[in-house]
C-alpha cells in the first residue's frame, strides 16, 4: 500500500503536566486529506478529534478523555483505519486490536498519588488508579452507536520518574479478554 496525503491539526493544551495530569485540559481537531496525486491508493479525508479534562481533589485525580474519528464517504483502505486496543484504548484488548473508518471512545480514569517524590535518589512521585473505557470502531458511519459500545477497564500503577514515565497495568475486556502492560514513556 502507499499513503500520501496533508494534515492540518489545531491543538489547544493546558495540562499542567504531560505524564500524571492534574488539573486543565487538552483539546485537539485534525484534518488528513489522502489524495492519489501525492502517492495515496485512493483520495479520501478523515477528521479526528480529542478532548481531555482533568481534575484534583488533595492526591486524587480525575480524568475525562474522548476520542472521536470519521472518514468521509467511506473510503478509507485498512492501512488507514483508526485503531482501538491498549492501554487506555479499550485496555483488555491487544493494541490495535480493532480497526475501522469510524470510531469513539470514551474514558474515566481515575488516580491517586501515593508517592510525593523527594530529595533521595529513588524518591520519585507515585500513583495507583483505575479506567473505566467505552469504544469501538465500525465500517458504516450508520452502525455507530452507544448500544455497540465494547467495555474496558484498567487497573494500574505509574511512578513518574527522571527517564520519563513508567507504567504498568492490567487492562481487562467485558467479553474476558485480558491484557498486561509495562510501559516507559507518555501515554497521553
Amino acid at each position: 500500500f502507499e499513503r500520501g496525503g496533508l494534515f492540518a491539526r489545531l491543538s489547544y493544551d493546558k495540562l499542567d503536566s504531560i505524564f500524571f495530569p492534574r488539573r486543565g485540559q487538552q483539546f485537539e481537531f485534525e484534518w488528513r486529506g489522502e489524495r492519489s496525486d501525492l502517492g495515496a491508493n485512493q483520495n479520501f479525508d478523515t477528521f479526528a478529534a480529542t478532548w481531555l479534562i482533568a481534575r484534583s481533589i488533595e492526591r486524587h485525580t480525575f480524568i475525562f478523555w474522548t476520542d472521536v474519528g470519521t472518514t468521509i464517504d467511506d473510503l478509507a483502505t485498512p492501512e488507514n483505519f483508526f485503531t482501538l486496543g491498549g492501554f487506555w484504548n479499550l485496555s483488555g484488548l491487544p493494541p490495535r486490536f480493532l480497526g475501522g473508518p469510524h470510531y469513539g471512545i470514551g474514558r474515566l480514569i481515575y488516580y491517586k498519588q501515593i508517592g510525593r517524590g523527594g530529595p533521595r535518589v529513588l524518591d520519585f512521585p507515585a500513583y495507583i488508579g483505575l479506567s473505566l473505557e467505552a469504544g469501538n470502531t465500525w465500517m458504516d458511519r450508520d452502525d455507530a452507536g452507544l448500544g455497540d459500545l465494547r467495555k474496558n477497564g484498567s487497573l494500574f500503577f505509574g511512578v513518574d520518574s527522571p527517564l520519563g514515565p513508567v507504567y504498568l497495568g492490567a487492562g481487562f475486556d467485558e467479553d474476558g479478554g485480558r491484557a498486561f502492560y509495562l510501559f516507559l514513556g507518555r501515554t497521553f
